[in-house]
């Protein structure tokens, strides 16, 4: 449909040519078709039919066989989009379904563009062409030739490739220790892909189950320092449209901060009464202060008057003889390493 078309015949001698057309079962001189080609400069519906050339002299009159010209259209119900948005490495099929009008066989021809300055070199030889994107395919250019007997009739529109990175962890999370009450660094997960979207989950069962936190959508999450949350693992899925892995999972440890229990203060082993902050002892006798704390690896250091005492480094602090009257006293307990 809307290309050339020749009909030809070849005889000897001074001859005249007439090409017929069949017409409602009988031949019909085509007026002006005079010569030994018929040429059709763009054929239409209005051509299809079956012609003739009679070739004729002083002394003879002949008909050529018969030839058939049939108008061929190929219709494309569908073909692959202009742009074509694929993962890397996930297995995209470009497809071409077509259809001719006079049901004619269709011969399939893929092209590919690689941008190497080559233009466009064969790809694939169906209706149908499977490739597998790669990174450095990016903006490669497709488009499948239709023929009928060898000659094209029709072209796909041209499809061009644009490759996306899959999500990728490059960088997984690690252990993360606190103490309870103070800031933490967090889980960071390090990964690679286009358009990446963060999802932390947390398992409050040895990794059995897992539960997502609402909220937590960044390559970091930093959860409290709450006893509450000691022994607790965490993982991060990182995805895209066309993929996601999860991250390895790690543990959570949060140290249990000091916490000062109790405060003695004994002489002869008698525990003496506090008025407030106050303790009234006999200046005669040794006595012992005692602090009773928890927590994750505490250490101790006592002060004498706002200033730490050497060497007094254990929950009980002993003082001997003479006492003194109005010293103050003071016990720091914290986490050791």
């Amino acid at each position: 449909m809307g290309k050339p078309a020749t009909l030809s015949v070849v005889a000897k001698g001074e001859v005249v040519y007439q090409w017929q057309k069949l017409l409602d079962g009988g031949w019909v001189d085509i007026a002006g078709a005079n010569a030994s080609t018929l040429a059709f400069d763009s054929v239409s519906y209005d051509d299809e039919g079956s012609y003739r050339c009679v070739v004729s002299n002083e002394e003879k009159r002949l008909e050529s066989s018969s030839a058939k010209l049939q108008v061929a259209e190929i219709f494309i119900d569908s073909e692959p989009e202009e742009e074509l948005n694929v993962y890397e490495n996930t297995k995209t099929t470009l497809e071409v379904v077509a259809r001719e009008r006079n049901n004619n066989k269709l011969s399939y021809a893929w092209f590919v563009d690689k941008n190497d300055g080559k233009g466009f070199v064969k790809a694939g030889g169906s209706s149908k062409t499977i490739i597998t994107p790669k990174a450095n395919m990016l903006n490669w250019q497709y488009f499948c030739e239709i023929s009928i007997g060898g000659e094209t009739v029709r072209t796909s529109t041209s499809t061009i490739v644009s490759v996306k990175i899959p999500a990728k962890i490059v960088s997984n999370i690690k252990a993360l220790e606190a103490f309870e009450g103070e800031p933490n660094s967090g889980f960071t997960v390090v990964a690679t892909g286009d358009n990446l979207k963060y999802q932390w989950e947390i398992s409050r069962d040895g990794s059995k189950t897992w539960a997502v936190i609402e909220g937590a959508t960044s390559a970091t999450y930093i959860p409290e320092s709450d006893p509450s949350l000691n022994g607790a693992m965490y993982r991060c899925k990182v995805y895209n449209d066309g993929s996601s892995v999860y991250s390895a999972s790690a543990k959570f440890t949060v140290r249990e901060a000091p916490k000062v229990e109790d405060v003695e203060v004994l002489q002869n082993k008698i525990v003496l009464p506090f008025e407030g902050s106050t303790v009234v002892a006999y200046e005669d006798y040794p006595i012992d202060i005692k602090a009773t704390a928890k927590g994750y690896k505490i250490k101790y250091q006592w002060y004498k008057n706002g200033l730490p005492i050497k060497g007094a480094t254990k929950a009980t602090y002993s003082i001997k003889k003479p006492l003194e009257s109005q010293d103050s006293y003071f016990c720091e307990v914290y986490n050791g390493d």
